[in-house]
């Protein structure tokens, strides 16, 4: 008896997600009328709804310490021939808030420097667990 609750506990403990991001939601003012929202979700997976393109991103993320790096697939633009593009955004953990630290793209199968960086003023706070 004793070997069998041992047993389903360690199946609880290590089945158990030590990622705090998941099943967190997190918001950014973009203005007034505007919030942009990023949900984390199970298994390192991520939406991100910008309001201004009415359009939410899945993607996934990583976290280090206090570093969440987040990849994103964007093919809402029509445009552009429906062109998927994938983007990676490096924020910086501190307290409830998700600070940008640096945007790439991906070009070619290489990470460069996005076009348009992140306003280091757009920070996401986090409002739910």
């Amino acid at each position: 008896m004793k070997f069998t609750v041992s047993i389903i506990l360690m199946c609880v403990i290590f089945n158990q997600n030590t990622d705090s991001l998941t099943n967190t939601k997190w918001i950014c003012t973009v203005s007034n009328s505007c919030i942009d929202t990023l949900t984390f979700i199970k298994n390192n997976r991520a939406n991100n709804y910008s309001c201004e393109l009415n359009y939410t991103s899945k993607g996934h993320y990583k976290r280090f310490k206090n570093i969440v790096v987040l990849t994103e697939k964007d093919d809402s633009h029509d445009e552009d021939g429906g062109k998927t593009v994938f983007f990676r955004t490096k924020f910086i953990l501190k307290e409830n808030n998700l600070f940008p630290i640096s945007s790439e793209e991906l070009v070619n199968g290489k990470w460069k420097e996005a076009k348009m960086q992140k306003n280091k003023d757009y920070v996401f706070r986090k409002i739910a667990k």
